[in-house]
């Protein structure tokens, strides 16, 4: 059938027995060099006093001027810092010959002011695919380090066009800053494997919120169907919500 109809009894039911019904999502992931840059050699030292010297020694810098055909600008740079794409290996730690899997005991992850000393390596890595969404339909390497703390998460219930996913307390449904639940999504689900009759949304969203101190089921969609199916179902209440309250 080209029309997708939602579980909604299925859905009802999980909503009410998620505590019985759910498992822990346990999820692990694996990145490699994507690309190693020689030693930096640094002139001056980095911790020279002179102000013009240490900020050329910031990475986002240094990225810019080792590699200006993949960083043409500062603020290219800085972006792939800021999603997790460059690592540091320390002066001291690196062997020449090591094997290009990522050993996060020897990595540092490089901030835009991070600042590089001489002889320190330079690396772009990624992200090894695996079954959940890929850096390329999310930007970001890593999941947000914040909501990580939080894991396992319980998914309760995932198909090609929905998943029930059991948010923690004291996380936002939607936030800021890759501060809620909406940022974790992609690397704790897996992508719809669809035919061209059910159009695939880029990352999987929720469908409704929950408050921020309420932890409990949120309805996720990943595919633009299920997200307009499901939003009209709450915008005309036919889907019930149960709350439970500890006094």
């Amino acid at each position: 059938s080209s029309r997708w109809q939602p579980p909604v009894a299925l859905c009802s039911l999980l909503l009410l027995l998620s505590r019985t019904t759910s498992h822990q999502q346990r999820c692990s992931w694996r990145y490699e060099i994507e690309h190693l840059y020689p030693p930096y050699e640094i002139k001056q030292p980095a911790d020279d006093p002179n102000r013009n010297s240490r900020k050329e020694a910031l990475l986002f810098h240094v990225l810019s001027r080792i590699d200006a055909s993949r960083f043409p600008s500062k603020s290219q740079a800085r972006r792939a810092c800021q999603h997790g794409r460059i690592v540091i290996i320390r002066g001291g730690s690196f062997r020449t010959g090591a094997e290009d899997t990522c050993d996060e005991d020897l990595l540092e992850r490089g901030e835009s002011d991070s600042l590089i000393r001489n002889r320190d390596v330079v690396a772009i890595r990624t992200r090894i695919p695996d079954k959940y969404y890929p850096p390329s339909c999310t930007g970001y390497v890593d999941p947000p380090p914040d909501i990580v703390k939080m894991m396992p998460i319980d998914i309760i219930y995932e198909d090609d066009h929905i998943s029930i996913v059991n948010k923690p307390e004291l996380v936002n449904t939607i936030g800021r800053k890759r501060m809620d639940l909406q940022s974790m999504l992609p690397f704790i689900l897996r992508p719809p494997e669809l035919s061209q009759l059910f159009a695939p949304l880029q990352t999987p969203r929720p469908v409704h919120r929950l408050d921020r101190k309420t932890s409990g089921c949120v309805i996720v969609a990943k595919t633009e169907e299920a997200m307009t199916r499901f939003s009209r179902m709450f915008a005309s209440r036919k889907v019930q919500k149960s709350y439970v309250a500890v006094v």
